[in-house]
């Protein structure tokens, strides 16, 4: 791995304490690199960001059309909801039209993001369910496509189950890069998950970004993402603040070990950050100074972005004693 370069210093008063390094790519939807810091070429995991990728296959198949699934419900399988009631519910509504109950998805249980998002602590003997899970929405879109393609359903997270072999191939497809060279790995809710370089991932997202006229499996994907953002993430979350930005023509997909992948309409670019250490409390501040730096970024937005913009550090007495602060100049590529 190349050395990676400092993209946000953390400080304690006016003391840098630690520091962020990783990599910023920006690539427009033929896949030309136009902005970067850091390494482009870093080798990760896309975690939660294949998700609208992922749902590629039910929409291509037919199946959501035949359950007749809606925008709103579209969103939650290409997000990471926050556990609320409304998300569970959407959940619920899907599993429903499929003929199939939470007991059907193996993605574990966890307390619900908004828990954190909101600062709960979990009480000792509270118990949490399946459909509370942020990728939930993910797994009953797995298992609709499974139900209407007759395939099995009990073992629907194996990376060898044709599901999945179609999932990689789009990836492939989307982000150009050989299948035979993108590494399989478990995700966090058991499902397989694919190892490719930032830049590809950038592709794919700016993509994305250039679906929004097409009226294929992409754009239904984008238009659903951008109609019900809480339904992608949820209230206190970065990528529902970037969707109420630049007019509301980003899109904007996080994973795990602090990855963030958005496609701007307009444009249509990509954009992906990876912090390498794995925290995610400098991706906020990373992506919004990536945007600013782009011009994609007015004073008012960094209104709508909040605590993202310079991420306040406080102790456990609720004092703020200190920040932290992107460090980086985007460097142009070519002419």
């Amino acid at each position: 791995m190349k050395k990676g370069e400092v993209l946000a210093k953390v400080y304690r008063g006016t003391t840098v304490e630690s520091v962020h390094c990783g990599s910023v790519v920006i690539v427009d939807s033929i896949g030309k690199i136009l902005y970067q810091a850091g390494d482009p070429y870093f080798f990760t995991f896309l975690r939660s960001s294949a998700k609208p990728f992922q749902v590629l296959p039910l929409i291509e198949s037919g199946a959501a059309q035949e359950f007749g699934f809606t925008a709103k419900e579209l969103a939650i399988m290409a997000g990471s909801h926050n556990g609320e009631p409304q998300h569970v519910k959407v959940v619920q509504g899907i599993l429903k039209r499929i003929g199939l109950s939470g007991s059907y998805l193996k993605c574990g249980t966890q307390p619900p993001l908004y828990y954190t998002v909101k600062g709960i602590l979990p009480r000792r003997e509270e118990k949490f369910g399946v459909l509370q899970h942020n990728c939930s929405g993910k797994h009953s879109g797995m298992l609709a496509n499974c139900v209407y393609q007759g395939w099995d359903t009990k073992d629907y997270l194996n990376p060898k189950h044709p599901l999945h072999r179609r999932i990689l191939q789009i990836i492939s497809d989307l982000c150009e890069y050989p299948a035979r060279r993108i590494k399989i790995g478990i995700d966090g809710c058991s499902a397989p998950n694919f190892a490719l370089p930032v830049k590809n991932m950038a592709l794919g997202f700016a993509k994305l970004a250039a679906a929004e006229s097409n009226s294929n499996g992409l754009g239904e994907i984008l238009k659903a993402m951008r109609q019900y953002p809480e339904m992608v993430s949820g209230q206190g979350r970065l990528d529902f603040a970037l969707s109420q930005i630049n007019s509301g023509k980003i899109v904007a997909k996080a994973g795990a070990e602090a990855l963030e992948c958005l496609g701007v309409i307009g444009p249509d670019i990509g954009l992906a950050v990876r912090i390498y250490d794995g925290n995610n409390r400098a991706v906020g501040c990373v992506v919004a100074e990536a945007l600013r730096q782009l011009g994609l970024v007015k004073n008012s937005d960094r209104k709508k972005l909040g605590n993202f913009v310079r991420p306040r550090i406080k102790n456990f007495a609720n004092k703020v004693v200190g920040y932290i602060e992107p460090s980086f100049r985007l460097k142009k590529v070519g002419k």
